[in-house]
């Protein structure tokens, strides 16, 4: 169960072959939750609550300790451009109508959305497919997703592969790196029954264009940075969340890609899974 999904800093954040990482889970989707820096001795005691609060099970002496990159994406519209040539790849849609920017196709059972601003495709369908051979696994799903995309000559660059399971079938996201870095800001998603049918694909076709640099927080002050109330706004003394792992990415708000650290681990009692960014940047 998944209990608890932040977005944190210190001001209002702003999120080949493939190397296959398997996690349960979905990724991670920030609810924005600010972080008020006030007097040292408020600091203090805040940084005192959240030692009590999270456990650590690894070195918090990592991270950057030098300058690090924000950066903005670089629309071409190349989708746009050529739209009709990749509809006509999906093969099952007649006429079109646009709305909201948006070249939009229907059928009885599927949809296919085409931004004419952004360089991204959406694409959803409810229709019975052909009945496979048996339930692929999950590398079997990572190849019927690359599979579906290539086929429909979209063209797919990316650094790694992440695979999640839920009731119904597999998330695959196409990570692409940025710096070196894991970048979650727009992975190409594709969902998938257990027979490796696509249900959906969420694709992005764009580059990223440098804003500028700024000194990075280490992972020791990103770790104090992690919020003493949940989601909702409820305060979390009492609990104890376990982190398992914590890792410098890419993610996305108001228009810009900026680094953070993924702070990942679980509530103790069984108590669901938490994941948190913070803000990497000092700015």
């Amino acid at each position: 169960m998944r209990r608890v999904v932040y977005l944190v800093s210190g001001a209002l954040l702003l999120a080949a072959s493939a190397v296959l990482f398997f996690y349960a889970g979905t990724y991670p989707r920030g609810i924005t939750n600010s972080v008020i820096r006030t007097s040292s001795a408020e600091r203090t005691e805040r940084a005192g609550r959240v030692n009590a609060i999270y456990k650590q099970s690894y070195a918090v002496s990592g991270g950057r300790t030098d300058m690090i990159a924000s950066y903005i994406p670089v629309y071409e519209q190349t989708l746009f451009k050529d739209f009709g040539v990749y509809a006509a790849a999906f093969g099952e849609f007649g006429g079109y109508t646009e709305a909201g920017g948006e070249y939009v196709y229907k059928n009885g059972h599927s949809e296919l959305r085409i931004s004419g601003d952004t360089d991204c495709l959406f694409y959803v369908t409810s229709g019975t497919d052909p009945c496979r051979d048996g339930a692929v696994s999950p590398l079997g799903a990572v190849e019927a997703a690359e599979g579906f995309i290539t086929e429909r000559a979209l063209p797919l660059k990316y650094g790694e592969t992440k695979v999640s399971v839920g009731e119904s079938g597999y998330t695959v996201l196409f990570l692409p790196k940025l710096d070196g870095l894991r970048n979650y800001a727009h992975p190409i998603t594709v969902s998938l029954d257990f027979y490796g049918n696509v249900r959906s694909l969420e694709y992005y076709l764009f580059e990223y264009e440098r804003l500028g640099a700024a000194k990075a927080y280490t992972m020791k002050e990103a770790f104090l940075l992690l919020p003493v109330v949940d989601a909702g706004g409820a305060s979390l003394d009492g609990e104890s969340i376990d982190l398992k792992s914590c890792e410098l990415v890419y993610f996305y708000e108001n228009s810009i890609v900026q680094p953070g650290y993924l702070f990942l681990g679980e509530f103790a009692g069984g108590g669901g899974d938490f994941e948190c960014f913070v803000k990497a940047s000092k700015y």
